[in-house]
């Protein structure tokens, strides 16, 4: 399986940096010229794009210069664009969501960052931008769409991305001083399970366009490379020069690990006052609301009292939506956060014909398609069973046996 993993742990990430890292990674600037060709299309602005060598500290990486981005854009604007944009570029449905839900994280944190008050909205009642309210912001996000896109990013491919330095000190915005992050940086990170860390240097080395683009690609955040043989690298230069090699890397390979892996977060609370009808009522608003997993647990709680531990797996960007429903559920005062990494397989529902019969399949396979795990639905074995009148066991097993032969070993 194809991998990809992003390093930001020295010098962050910001969209310019992830421009040039990809088209660095790609050796061809064509696809943002496609870009600006679009957005000249669509707005009317006259706009240049070019690319050129450039040496961080010794390192050879890409920076990328454009020219005529300032123009003004409001928040629904940049919506409008972006949807307009994607859809002349022909990009995939993928990459067509991915700039779409960039773009919705960074209006939604702006909005939450400066408020609703009525001198902060536009005429629409979207909130007004500020150092994001630019063609610029559309560049960043439309290139990084297109350019993953050309490379592979959103095909069968897992993205990792290491923990992400964010800067120190303080910035100069359009409302002064700030500290380092960003207020809207830290809206975003709120939100999503990325891992930040502060320094090396003084100054803002992730920007809210770079940690919108992380949060809506990557899928697990590891600090070490993944198990894998490397193919290509991509350096992308920032504009500031610093102490430090001022350079995003993304490499390019093959994961070698036999598993998948993914980032989950896992809730947990205890009990001791529930009836069994409440617990089960609440595993199941849970369920509902989009968990992977829950579980109850017994124990032993304060005071030698019988308890349960109410144990939720879910994706983390789902985390404080099922915290907020636990605690409503089941009157909890605190629920413990925990984010890890868990080894999955590759799963999907298949459709056989067994005696006129369709019966739905789920198969699991490793990084390398062997078949880990058939199991049949079910409620299609129940109604074959039943239709021939033979034991459930004996249809299911005959199911998941013509299973495997159909779709591998």
């Amino acid at each position: 399986m194809k991998c990809f993993y992003i390093d930001a742990s020295l010098a962050g990430v910001a969209g310019d940096m992830m421009l040039g890292a990809l088209v660095d990674l790609a050796g061809d600037i064509e696809p943002l010229n496609k870009v600006c060709k679009t957005l000249e299309e669509i707005t009317g602005a006259r706009v240049k794009i070019s690319a050129k060598k450039v040496h961080r500290k010794g390192i050879l990486a890409t920076k990328i210069i454009a020219e005529g981005f300032e123009v003004k854009v409001e928040s629904e604007d940049l919506i409008k664009i972006t949807k307009e944009a994607s859809k002349m570029l022909s990009i995939s449905k993928k990459a067509e969501n991915f700039a779409e839900s960039v773009i919705q994280t960074l209006l939604e944190a702006e909005k939450k960052v400066h408020g609703k008050e009525e001198e902060n909205q536009n005429y629409h009642g979207h909130p007004h931008l500020h150092e994001l309210g630019t063609l610029d912001t559309c560049l960043d996000v439309l290139g990084t769409a297109v350019l993953c896109d050309e490379i592979g990013f959103f095909k069968d491919s897992s993205v990792f991305c290491s923990l992400i330095a964010v800067g120190s000190g303080y910035f100069e915005s359009s409302h002064g001083k700030l500290p380092v992050p960003a207020p809207t940086t830290l809206e975003i990170l709120t939100k999503s399970s990325l891992e930040i860390i502060g320094g090396p240097v003084e100054g803002e080395l992730t920007t809210p366009t770079g940690i919108a683009i992380l949060a809506n690609l990557v899928e697990t955040q590891s600090k070490n490379v993944p198990s894998m043989t490397v193919e290509r690298i991509g350096h992308g230069a920032g504009s500031k020069k610093y102490p430090i090699a001022n350079v995003l890397r993304i490499i390019e390979g093959e994961k070698t690990q036999k598993l998948l892996q993914e980032t989950i977060t896992v809730l947990e609370t205890n009990v001791d006052d529930l009836s069994g009808e409440i617990l089960a009522y609440a595993a199941k608003q849970v369920m509902n609301q989009g968990a992977l997993d829950v579980i109850i647990i017994p124990a032993v709680g304060k005071k030698s009292r019988p308890s349960q531990v109410v144990q939720v797996i879910c994706r983390p960007k789902d985390a404080e939506n099922l915290t907020e429903t636990l605690m409503k559920e089941t009157g909890t005062l605190g629920v413990r956060q925990t984010i890890c990494t868990r080894n999955i397989c590759k799963r999907e529902i298949l459709e056989i014909d067994y005696e006129g019969e369709k019966v739905r399949v789920k198969l699991s396979r490793n990084n390398e398609d062997k078949i880990i795990q058939v199991k049949a639905e079910y409620e299609d074995c129940q109604k074959i069973a039943e239709k021939l009148q033979l034991p459930l066991r004996v249809i299911k097993e005959n199911v998941e046996e013509k299973a495997r032969k159909t779709f591998g070993s």
